[in-house]
């Protein structure tokens, strides 16, 4: 049997048993979190559905704690807001998330969880009433004020002793979401007529709408979050499912790797560099299939770790959070300027060497031309049958 074939089925066998484990591992944490949060007092775990905690010191009740779910970029959260028995918010909890913990971590720099103490059911727990998103953490703030507002409501039908009412799904679509449906179309269009001088543009109208407006490439946490069933609901947050797996099947429609070439942000900035004033050094051959074989292989344990885990944030390896939303830890910081420099004398140094998302799209680029000619998957195509990067 062919080697690469081998090890492309070992390596989604071992993909699909970390995604089987990671999902019987799966347990609630919120009761032990509340433990070690309250362990002066007792906390007892109510058996109706949905849950709910009470914290009691000295034999009354202190605290009613009922949590609310939401998802966030990252994946599902749990949020246990703690009320008074006069239901007044004392604090939120975030006792579960998934979301990358730099931009996590923004939210409490910046005071956001501060907003909600003294709150009550009835006043308008809302992002634009009375509660701010933090700038860089959106759709976490969005996330989050949505399951505080769910968790008040189910602390409130509780203690009153009624029902709660069915929440209608509502649907949230507008500007971001019509610009990236134009971008799809623009694309398509020019790969069609084979207008590659529109190349460039494109890249430029990517990187200043996904790039520098919206902070938001595609990475191989998203991919993650898609495989393992972490992404959002599709009307709390529709941008994400047109951007992940809309880009995905874009992909394998064309069967070009347009993502990387025509739309990533990131891949725009590294172009722009090189073909300002970069040294275009050539790479031997046997090098770039080494590193290419090296980031196959990194992009594996990403998947395998998030997969494991059950935490797609895991897998959050590129720099792209940290360029845009001008975030991130030292070592993150020391990567970005490393690409950024590699890109000098090397075009598209990350795209084409290190990129995750990149190795992810280009097996979907393949996904069918292995279908027509039989079913198994080719992840390792030629560069020049479905890229268009600078020589």
């Amino acid at each position: 049997m062919d080697m690469t074939k081998t090890l492309t089925a070992l390596a989604l066998l071992t993909l699909m048993g970390a995604m089987a484990y990671g999902r019987s591992t799966t347990e609630n944490k919120t009761f032990q979190f509340l433990k070690d949060s309250y362990t002066a007092c007792s906390v007892v775990k109510s058996d109706a559905s949905p849950e709910s905690y009470r914290v009691i010191e000295k034999g009354h009740l202190k605290y009613l704690i009922t949590p609310g779910r939401a998802t966030g970029w990252g994946g599902p959260m749990t949020v246990a807001p703690v009320m008074t028995p006069e239901l007044i918010l004392e604090k939120v909890l975030v006792t579960e998330h998934r979301e990358t913990p730099v931009f996590f971590d923004y939210l409490t720099a910046n005071h956001f969880f501060s907003q909600f103490k003294g709150k009550k059911p009835q006043d308008a727990v809302r992002i634009g009433k009375n509660i701010d998103t933090v700038s860089g953490a959106t759709i976490s703030s969005i996330a989050i004020t949505r399951a505080v507002r769910s968790g008040m409501d189910m602390a409130s039908h509780e203690l009153n002793g009624t029902a709660l009412p069915p929440q209608a799904l509502s649907w949230s679509a507008g500007r971001d979401e019509a610009l990236l449906l134009g971008l799809y179309v623009a694309v398509i269009t020019c790969t069609l007529l084979k207008l590659r001088k529109a190349r460039l543009p494109m890249l430029a109208l990517s990187f200043l709408f996904l790039g520098l407006m919206m902070k938001r490439p595609v990475s191989v946490s998203n991919i993650a979050a898609l495989f393992m069933g972490h992404g959002p609901s599709p009307g709390e947050n529709i941008f994400w499912w047109l951007l992940v797996p809309g880009s995905l099947a874009l992909v394998i429609i064309l069967g070009k790797n347009v993502y990387c070439s025509w739309i990533c942000p990131f891949g725009a900035i590294q172009e722009l560099i090189s073909r300002t004033g970069g040294l275009n050094t050539p790479v031997p051959k046997a090098l770039q299939s080494g590193l290419k074989t090296a980031a196959k292989g990194g992009t594996w344990l990403a998947l395998m770790v998030a997969f494991g885990s059950g935490n797609a944030a895991h897998a959050a390896i590129e720099p792209f959070a940290t360029l845009f939303g001008l975030k991130g830890t030292t070592v993150q910081w020391y990567l970005v300027s490393l690409v950024l420099v590699g890109a000098f004398f090397i075009p598209r140094f990350w795209c084409r060497f290190f990129c995750p998302a990149g190795v992810c799209f280009r097996s979907a680029s393949g996904l069918r031309r292995s279908i027509k000619r039989g079913i198994h998957i080719q992840p390792s195509m030629n560069k020049a049958d479905h890229e268009t990067f600078p020589n």
